[in-house]
């Protein structure tokens, strides 16, 4: 059995505006999400999508 070691996720805080904020838990209820588990979702996505732009 082969184990791997898997570094701790780090955390970045990311400042939203008020509006943002409403969307993401919003966003996040939807889909019965934390906000940061939502939060890490969009980013995902948005880094999916400007890497396919290059």
């Amino acid at each position: 059995m082969q184990t791997t070691m898997q570094s701790k996720p780090t955390r970045v805080p990311i400042p939203l505006s008020e509006k943002e904020r409403k969307q993401l838990k919003g966003m996040a209820a939807k889909e019965i999400r934390s906000e940061s588990a939502m939060a890490r979702i969009i980013y995902l996505a948005g880094l999916k999508q400007l890497s396919e732009k290059k």
